[in-house]
């Protein structure tokens, strides 16, 4: 309800609507913008930079903002989001259509499709004096799956953060560990395609109402919660082309979802951001126009009692592609194969970290 009444006290002293000229003329100007945003960004290779967090807004942002503070003093105004389709809805649009003409990597027998994610989390630890320490620590996840299901995942865990010196002096024996771990997988252990994308719906009005209720993915209703949703259905990097276009048109029609304009991941690559605001803070996705690629997710709190550029967390996609062979073969036998997923772990000896999964011999 907080969020509702800030943005009422924001627009309740806003000029009157502008005329339908200059709707169409905002529109025309932004569409434009977008355009040669795609242009330049399907030119320019990715630039990596620090994993400091940064979104840089861009000239684009000016316009998007037009766009967007238009369309919601008019429906605030009005009572209803009804009206001509938001910013948000034809940049959706439009990476619907270019995501739908890539191609999909799929792995050949003994090859596997490879993916990867880095991210900022966080946690909480209960002291025994109950003083709680909150920490941040970076993970880099890669996985290495067949068509089979056998693979390799590999988690590497950066250090724990702590917000200043004297948290980390209290906190820093809390059990927080940090280094590489491996997983390796037999046939049927691991599954490469998701039974959940393989039973959504196609039609993207009803996707649309399973993702914005919480039907499919869980967690509360609303906007915020259905691009985390769709950030995780894509998280697997095996989306079929039509289907990754098919969740694009259903959050197109999803009142809420703001255009933020240009900006960069952590890692310097240049997109286009969506937003929404819901349960205390805002849900943020980063797209590359030239592919319909999510590049990255990233929340951070609405609270004015946070200091400015407070990030609770973000997860950046690497590109998925296909590879011939696993960085490390397992130490101890593939075998037998897991049956419908089910099987057992085995530690590695001299590496506790590192375990194999294998299926469950038959008595």
């Amino acid at each position: 309800m907080t969020d509702e009444i800030e943005i009422l006290r924001r627009y309740r002293d806003a000029p009157p609507p502008p005329s339908q000229a200059a709707r169409e003329s905002a529109g025309q100007a932004l569409a434009r913008a977008v355009e040669r945003e795609r242009s330049g960004i399907a030119t320019e290779d990715a630039r990596r930079t620090s994993h400091a967090p940064r979104w840089r807004m861009g000239a684009l942002a000016v316009a998007a903002t037009v766009i967007v503070a238009i369309a919601l003093a008019a429906s605030l105004r009005s009572g209803t989001t009804a009206g001509p389709p938001s910013a948000a809805a034809a940049v959706l649009t439009r990476l619907a259509d270019t995501a739908a003409a890539q191609p999909s990597p799929v792995p050949a027998p003994g090859q596997y499709l490879y993916t990867a994610t880095k991210s900022l989390t966080g946690g909480s630890t209960i002291l025994p004096d109950h003083s709680i320490c909150t920490v941040h620590f970076s993970e880099y996840r890669q996985n290495w799956i067949a068509r089979n299901g056998e693979g390799l995942i590999v988690e590497t865990d950066g250090p724990a953060r702590y917000s200043s010196t004297q948290e980390a002096a209290r906190c820093g024996t809390t059990g927080e560990t940090h280094g590489s771990s491996y997983t390796w997988a037999a046939r049927e252990c691991l599954s490469y395609e998701s039974a959940l994308l393989s039973k959504l719906p196609r039609d993207p009005t009803t996707l649309r109402g399973l993702i914005l209720t919480g039907k499919v993915g869980g967690g509360p209703p609303g906007p915020a919660w259905a691009l985390r949703r769709v950030a995780d259905l894509l998280r697997r990097g095996n989306v079929p082309p039509a289907l990754r276009a098919d969740l694009y048109r259903a959050v197109a029609g999803v009142s809420g979802v703001a255009l933020l304009g240009p900006a960069e991941d952590e890692l310097g690559r240049r997109g286009v951001a969506l937003a929404a605001d819901g349960e205390g803070s805002r849900t943020e996705l980063l797209f590359a126009p030239a592919t319909g690629e999510l590049l990255a997710e990233r929340q951070h709190p609405l609270s004015s009692h946070r200091p400015a550029g407070t990030v609770l967390g973000w997860t950046v996609f690497l590109p998925s592609r296909v590879v011939d062979r696993l960085p490390e073969r397992s130490p101890l036998p593939l075998s037998p194969p897991c049956i419908k997923g089910g099987g057992t772990s085995r530690s590695v000896p001299g590496k506790p970290q590192d375990e194999v999964l294998v299926g469950m011999r038959q008595r």
